[in-house]
């Protein structure tokens, strides 16, 4: 699964008040229960807002079904 956050100010490594709401009200992704199961989800990150080389996810939360 391949996904991407716009930044709602647009490109440019300038953080607004609105990038910054976004970034607090957390971002969701929702994978299709229909695959087959994982033990492992990778993140890599292409890019920042802030065009740094770092990232800091503050907490991932996983839910899913068991069949």
């Amino acid at each position: 699964m391949e996904t991407e956050i716009v930044k709602p100010s647009g490109n440019g490594s300038t953080i607004t008040d609105d990038d910054l709401r976004a970034a607090e009200n957390g971002h969701e992704f929702i994978f299709d229960l229909a695959q087959e199961p994982v033990r492992y989800i990778r993140i890599v990150v292409r890019s920042t807002w802030g065009s740094t080389t770092f990232t800091h996810p503050a907490e991932i939360d996983v839910y899913g079904e068991r069949k």
